[in-house]
């Protein structure tokens, strides 16, 4: 009969628990296009024995920890500048800029834009 602690017996199973959930989480990780795919995930297990002055009882303090890879970063543009007196930030977008009025909102309103055909054009 073998006696020894196990990571599978350590905490009745616990350890080997937070494992899992780790694991999971670095699957996860790696499966999302948000992060960079070629960056490296790790799992940490840290197991202390604090054994007692008669080394005959030790304390036994475990956990597990998984280091992901961070998001990608996000670029983007915003104008600034200032608006009744408060500087603000507009992020410019494929949506027009607040009070900016798209080519297709004026063609609406006033139905007289013409499309330019840049062959014609050219060859005039």
């Amino acid at each position: 009969m073998d006696n020894n602690i196990t990571l599978e017996t350590l905490a009745g199973g616990a350890l080997a628990e937070q494992f899992d959930e780790e694991m999971k989480k670095v699957l996860e990780n790696i499966n999302d296009p948000n992060t960079d795919p070629n960056a490296k995930r790790s799992i940490t297990i840290k197991v202390t024995l604090k054994p007692d002055d008669a080394r005959n009882m030790a304390n036994i303090d475990a956990s597990c920890k998984s280091s992901l890879a961070p998001y990608k970063s996000i670029g983007t543009m915003a104008a600034l500048g200032k608006v009744e007196g408060e500087f603000v930030a507009q992020e410019f977008s494929r949506h027009a800029m607040q009070g900016q009025r798209t080519v297709d909102e004026v063609e609406k309103e006033n139905g007289n834009i013409k499309p330019i055909n840049i062959k014609n054009a050219q060859s005039k």
